[in-house]
């Protein structure tokens, strides 16, 4: 009995809101295409590598200075340290670029749905069941073309690798030094 109650109402509700005209009160955008498609989006991404580019020559900088460092097991060390440093901050860089690119899609979004009177704007991810679904992904792009974005400047990075001294010898491996050097200074002096 409870099933034919709640079928029936469901039924109901069903035909009563396919029925209902809700006009252009509803609409979808797709954030990922603006920011594939537009010129902003893709002027975000490329200062996003060229910032790249920047920590990866300093990278290249710092593995050739530490490349003639004798003590290996220091090199490698530095050299994940250094390299986890810089990925941590590159991540943070590339998340407040993201946030800042898409608050600005957001606006965007805030002034269109003002103009045309929207009731919602949903993205394109959430689930919508509505025959009168209406992308304005497109108009969106062509809004945030319109803008322009300022992004802060290149990271000026210079880094010198402070280098360790070098772990202290085994006893061992000091006579053999000290003989090598005792050796080559005979040599010298003949």
């Amino acid at each position: 009995m409870r099933f034919i109650l709640h079928f029936s109402l469901f039924c109901f509700m069903t035909i009563f809101l396919t029925s209902c005209n809700f006009g252009n009160d509803i609409a979808v955008v797709d954030i990922q295409k603006v920011l594939n498609e537009s010129r902003n989006g893709r002027k975000a991404k490329e200062h996003f590598i060229a910032i790249q580019n920047v920590f990866q020559q300093n990278i290249n900088v710092i593995q050739a200075k530490l490349e003639a460092y004798p003590n290996k097991e220091q090199v490698e060390f530095l050299l994940s340290t250094t390299l986890g440093a810089f990925q941590k901050e590159l991540d943070q860089i590339n998340q407040q670029l993201n946030i800042n690119t898409i608050n600005s899609v957001y606006q965007i979004i805030k002034i269109y749905q003002e103009e045309k009177q929207f009731d919602i704007i949903m993205l394109n991810t959430q689930v919508i069941v509505h025959a009168n679904k209406i992308d304005i992904t497109n108009d969106i792009i062509k809004a945030f073309d319109k803008e322009t974005l300022v992004f802060d400047d290149l990271p000026k990075m210079t880094v010198d690798p402070i280098l360790p001294k070098p772990l202290p010898m085994e006893e061992e491996d000091k006579e053999v030094n000290e003989k090598a050097n005792e050796e080559t200074n005979e040599k010298d002096n003949e």
